[in-house]
């Protein structure tokens, strides 16, 4: 398969990307009955992290894991992010300072 471009599909991706949110929710709080109410938003996240590394795999340009749930984090809700970090530049929607 030398010079074929391997991609996986943000579908495959998804159920790693929940439990990865999973585990950092649950480690974070006092109480995991408290988890319920924040879940929803938890798998969004996910979703867009999912597609994200996705994009990233299918162009060869991936970047740092934790830069990735950043970027999800900030396109989810429609922040800017101000970074002087280049690979950000890589990933399509984001909206930098």
């Amino acid at each position: 398969m030398t010079g074929q471009a391997s991609s996986i599909s943000a579908i495959s991706l998804r159920p790693i990307a929940i439990r990865l949110c999973e585990m950092a929710l649950f480690r974070t709080l006092d109480n995991p009955a408290k988890a319920g109410r924040d879940w929803k938003r938890q798998v969004e996240t996910a979703d867009f992290y999912a597609s994200i590394l996705n994009d990233l795999k299918v162009a060869g340009t991936p970047i740092p894991t934790n830069d990735i749930w950043i970027a999800a984090v900030a396109i989810q809700h429609g922040y800017k992010l101000f970074t002087k970090d280049k690979h950000f530049n890589l990933i399509p929607g984001l909206v930098r300072l």
